[in-house]
C-alpha cells in the first residue's frame, strides 16, 4: 500500500510541474540584430568618417532595408542624422565629414532599425583628434669648409604646423652619422631655431651632406617635411681654405689678403673659411694654422 501511495505522489508532482511550466511565459531572444563599427578609432577633422554594419533576422541578412544613423558629441548634441540602406548582403555604409569647426571630442554613432515588429539598436564611438604636424624648414651650417678637429655650429629651424603644443626631438646628421639630438617645444603655428654643435675631430676628411630630422609625434600624418637635406660641409686639413686637399701658397695668399679684418657681428653665416678658429677675426692665429700645415696633402 505504501508503494502505491508513493507512486501516486510522484505522478501528482509530475502533473503539477507540467502545469506550472505551461503557465510560465516563454522568453525568446530578439531575432533582429544590428551591428555598427567605424573604420578607425580616431579621425582628423579633415578626414572622411565611415560607419558600417549589418542587419540580420534569424541570422539571415535583411536586404534593402533602412537603418537610421545619428552621431552625437559627448554632451548628446546631434551633429549628423542620416538614413542608410542595406545592400543585398544586409550590410550598410555611411561616409560623412564633420564640420571644420567641430570640437575635439569623443563622438557616439547610434544606429536603429525595425523589422517584422522588432526594433534593434546599437552604438559605437570614435574620437576626433587634433592635426599634429611638425617640420624642419631650414638648416644652415656656420661654415662650409672646416679644418679637421675644429667645431662648427649648425642652425636648424623647426616649425609646429599642427593645432596643439608639441614637444619633439630633432636630430642632425653628417651623412648618416648622428651629430647631436635636441628636444624642442613649440606652440601651434610657431617656429624656433635650434643650434647644434659639430666637433669634427673623429670625422675623416671629405665632404659631408648635412641633414636634420624632426622625429614624428603621435598621430602625425604628414611626415614628408620632417626631414631636410641642405648642403655639404667639407672637412679638410686645417688651413686648406679652398678645399682642394692641399695647404699651399694659394691658401696663404687668401688669408694674407684679408689679414686684420674684423667680421661684422653677428658674423653672417656661413663664416669665411679664412677665419679658421671662428673667432670673428682674421689675424695672426689664423695665419699660424696655415703655416703649421703648409705643404700637407690629404
Amino acid at each position: 500500500m505504501k508503494t502505491l501511495n508513493n507512486l501516486r505522489s510522484l505522478v501528482a508532482i509530475f502533473f503539477l510541474a507540467m502545469l506550472v511550466f505551461t503557465l510560465i511565459p516563454q522568453v525568446y531572444s530578439s531575432t533582429l540584430t544590428l551591428t555598427v563599427s567605424t573604420t578607425k578609432q580616431t579621425y582628423l577633422v579633415t578626414d572622411d568618417i565611415t560607419a558600417y554594419g549589418s542587419l540580420t533576422y534569424d541570422d539571415e541578412p535583411v536586404p534593402d532595408w533602412p537603418v537610421a544613423i545619428e552621431v552625437q558629441d559627448s554632451i548628446g548634441t546631434p551633429v549628423i542624422t542620416r538614413t542608410a540602406q542595406t545592400n543585398t548582403s544586409g550590410t550598410y555604409f555611411l561616409t560623412f565629414k564633420l564640420s571644420t569647426s567641430a570640437r575635439l571630442d569623443t563622438y557616439t554613432v547610434y544606429v536603429s532599425s525595425s523589422y517584422k515588429g522588432e526594433i534593434a539598436t546599437n552604438n559605437t564611438t570614435f574620437e576626433l583628434i587634433p592635426v599634429r604636424d611638425i617640420a624642419v624648414t631650414d638648416l644652415t651650417p656656420s661654415k662650409t669648409i672646416v679644418g679637421q678637429g675644429y667645431s662648427i655650429s649648425i642652425n636648424v629651424t623647426a616649425e609646429n604646423q599642427g593645432e596643439i603644443t608639441e614637444t619633439f626631438n630633432v636630430t642632425v646628421y653628417a651623412n648618416t652619422t648622428i651629430i647631436e639630438t635636441k628636444a624642442a617645444t613649440l606652440t601651434s603655428g610657431n617656429s624656433a631655431t635650434i643650434t647644434f654643435s659639430w666637433n669634427t675631430t673623429d670625422f675623416a676628411k671629405g665632404n659631408y651632406t648635412m641633414s636634420a630630422y624632426a622625429w614624428p609625434v603621435q598621430d602625425e600624418v604628414d611626415i614628408t617635411d620632417n626631414e631636410l637635406i641642405a648642403g655639404v660641409v667639407f672637412v679638410g686639413i686645417p688651413g686648406d681654405l679652398d678645399a682642394n686637399g692641399v695647404v699651399d701658397i694659394f691658401d696663404l695668399v687668401r688669408i694674407a689678403l684679408r689679414f686684420g679684418e674684423t667680421l661684422p657681428q653677428p658674423v653672417p653665416w656661413p663664416y669665411p673659411p679664412e677665419d679658421i678658429n671662428s673667432d670673428g677675426l682674421l689675424d695672426i692665429f689664423d695665419i699660424v694654422v696655415v703655416a703649421l700645415h703648409f705643404g700637407e696633402i690629404g
